[in-house]
């Protein structure tokens, strides 16, 4: 989806620091230590799915000057008084989407084209987004953000968070109980950091949570409770359910989506892809610190934690891996008892929770504007032992498409299935069934597990072949029979 390079701004010499270690200044420049690179944030959750909020501008991107949700350092250039000063340069590939990923730390963002800062969210977003082989750029200011430091601060609303949601929680029939499970997760911790990193702790321990993709059905109302009693997802219920139990405590929270850093290229660069897509909780720490990301979603996926909620690395602080409480630990459900890694689900089953792929697949579908090559080969036989998941994804898309089913780069797998049955209901008065519906059920899963889980799903090419085939075959023939049913006055309509 992209590339980029990070590396230290050395300070001229002529810019005198208080320090010359790299303590006082910051932290080391790393990819790790940079973090994920974000791309928008989440407020408002209705106890099933997020809903993305439209960004509002609080002025343009300049180069040079910082982006920061802090209002006292907004506006001011990059200072290595405050940190580290980072260079990245980043190269997109097939990413097209409207809001620019960006450090979680300020910076300044040398972008070209139209882009607005919303600073409420802090996000960067454009007209006409972003495209293949665009470069970008930005100085970003590493603080050297210490356990001790958030240990001492207090959570007040951001000044500027007038219905924002961030401290909103869902009024559902299991709002108490998920309420009262937060406090017994972090009785006697006696800060709101300190109970930060007892949820945290919580969540990322295979004791408690299986990382898994594959999410059982909805069981209630409430999305979160539904996770803490079957105890397997991914990033996106263990983001969601440490934010939510964090507003219970009083703690302002959201979510952030985004990627990880990557992988090296051997050529001090990082690439990104779709697998890197992530969510994960920020809760604010006044406007001192800000909102600070932690990382509930277990190690499997998202590697260890930032330094200053890492127990291993920061002042301790909060209960550790043995300090859960057993009650807490083993009430939600039965992964206490299952060895770690492993799942209860079986393989063929199909979420129905509709809040799990809102979040992440906003952005992680963007890669398919860049698939169209990868099947593009001249040979079927050849065609088809390349053939991948989102390969086979991209193919259903473009041949979907030029019969007029289509959907945006913002359309996860699964709300693509939905979208595709409400085109052909609207157009054609009936929706796929039978083999084409099956068929589409199970590419939706196969690409969503491709991307998501640590290991990619062993489908056969000729299995996804014979998928893809099945749905535009189904597709074609509904709408190719529109007009005979149309003029059929005794056809039967779906749901009659």
């Amino acid at each position: 989806m992209y590339t980029y390079s990070v590396s230290a701004i050395e300070t001229p010499e002529e810019d005198p620091l208080p320090s010359p270690s790299a303590t006082a200044r910051g932290p080391v420049v790393s990819a790790g230590n940079l973090g994920p690179l974000r791309a928008f944030t989440l407020t408002e959750f209705d106890g099933r799915q997020w809903t993305p909020t439209a960004p509002t501008s609080t002025g343009d991107v300049t180069p040079g000057i910082l982006l920061a949700s802090d209002p006292s350092i907004a506006g001011q250039a990059p200072s290595a008084d405050r940190g580290t000063l980072a260079q990245v340069d980043v190269k997109v590939g097939a990413l097209d989407e409207t809001r620019l990923p960006i450090g979680i730390f300020p910076r300044a963002v040398d972008v070209p084209g139209n882009w607005q800062y919303d600073g409420l969210r802090d996000e960067v977003f454009g007209s006409r987004g972003t495209s293949q082989g665009m470069q970008y750029s930005m100085v970003v200011e590493m603080p050297n953000l210490t356990s001790a430091e958030l240990e001492n601060a207090s959570t007040p609303p951001p000044a500027d968070s007038a219905g924002s949601g961030v401290l909103d929680v869902p009024q559902t029939s299991h709002t108490e109980d998920i309420a009262a499970l937060a406090a017994e997760v972090t009785e006697g911790a006696t800060t709101p950091y300190k109970q930060a990193m007892a949820l945290q702790t919580y969540f990322r321990s295979a004791a408690n949570f299986t990382y898994d993709t594959r999410v059982a059905p909805a069981q209630s109302d409430d999305a979160v409770w539904d996770f803490l009693q079957d105890t397997h997802g991914y990033c996106v219920q263990f983001a969601t359910s440490m934010t939510i139990m964090a507003r219970t405590l009083g703690i302002p929270a959201r979510v952030g989506i985004g990627f990880l850093p990557g992988s090296s290229d051997g050529d001090d660069s990082f690439v990104v892809t779709g697998k890197q897509a992530h969510a994960w909780p920020e809760l604010y720490f006044g406007p001192e610190l800000g909102w600070v990301r932690f990382e509930p979603t277990p190690a499997v996926q998202s590697g260890a934690p930032p330094v200053w909620s890492d127990p291993f690395r920061a002042a301790p602080a909060g209960p550790g891996p043995d300090q859960i409480p057993t009650s807490a630990a083993t009430e939600p459900g039965s992964a206490a008892t299952q060895e770690p890694g492993t799942s209860t689900n079986t393989p063929g089953t199909v979420s129905s929770t509709s809040w799990v792929p809102v979040a992440v697949t906003v952005i992680v579908v963007m890669l398919l504007a860049g698939i169209a090559g990868f099947v593009a080969l001249a040979h079927r036989r050849r065609r088809r032992v390349d053939l991948t998941p989102e390969a086979a994804w991209a193919r259903l898309r473009r041949g979907l498409g030029s019969r007029g089913v289509r959907w945006s780069d913002a359309t996860t797998p699964r709300a693509a299935v939905s979208l595709i049955q409400e085109q052909l209901l609207a157009r054609t008065g009936s929706t796929l069934e039978g083999v084409s519906d099956r068929s589409l059920a199970s590419l939706s899963r196969v690409v969503e597990q491709d991307r998501y889980a640590p290991v990619a799903p062993d489908v056969e090419p000729a299995t996804l072949e014979g998928w893809v085939r099945d749905i535009t075959d189904a597709v074609g023939t509904l709408i190719s029979d529109r007009p005979r049913r149309d003029a059929s006055p005794t056809a039967p309509r779906a749901g009659s």
